[in-house]
């Protein structure tokens, strides 16, 4: 409970601190978004390649 209520927290932070935004480049189109939407796309990218490349194979 303390647990997620700490992420929770430190969530909102997150996106409170880092709303400006950033230009990002994604192959060949320029994309403008919040930094906190391409660090939550960065994450979550990372999150996925790593389950991929540590799943066990058959």
């Amino acid at each position: 409970m303390i647990t997620g209520l700490v992420l929770v927290v430190l969530a909102v932070v997150l996106v409170v601190e880092n709303r400006q935004p950033v230009e990002v480049r994604v192959f060949v189109p320029l994309v403008t978004m919040p930094l906190w939407t391409a660090l939550t796309v960065a994450l979550v990218v990372g999150l996925i390649i790593g389950l991929l490349v540590t799943r066990p194979r058959k």
